[in-house]
């Protein structure tokens, strides 16, 4: 059962919409399953993403808030377009490869995602 104020069905209230009000605007914050990046792509779709990579477990964004396309772990310097998913290595991308798509690579997505009475909220699998 959702604590009053919270979304039922095993929605969870993320951040407010207006801490990402753009395209490639993003935030960081706690969740149930751990810290999440809340962003927006390029077109304005919103996107809950484990701020977590998904090679070695590093926290990928480390600032708190902003404006970027991609975002880059430090460890391995994996890079990752705004809607999670996995684009290459800095190195490579740098010599003009892009990888090709491996979904085992892209960044952990909330199941769902809304915005309800100016909250971002999501479901998670």
């Amino acid at each position: 059962m959702s604590a009053p104020g919270e979304p039922a069905g095993g929605w969870e209230r993320i951040v407010a919409v207006s801490a990402v009000p753009g395209p490639l605007d993003f935030v960081t914050a706690p969740s149930s399953t751990g810290p999440v990046l809340v962003t927006r792509d390029a077109g304005g779709a919103l996107h809950v993403l484990r701020n977590t990579c998904t090679h070695q477990q590093a926290t990928v964004c480390r600032e708190s808030a902003g404006r970027a396309e991609t975002f880059e772990c430090p460890n391995h310097f994996w890079v990752f377009a705004a809607d999670g998913r996995f684009v290459g290595s800095r190195l490579a991308l740098a010599a003009g490869r892009e990888a090709p798509p491996d979904p085992a690579k892209d960044l952990l997505r909330a199941a769902a995602v809304d915005v309800v009475e100016g909250w971002v909220v999501a479901r998670f699998g």
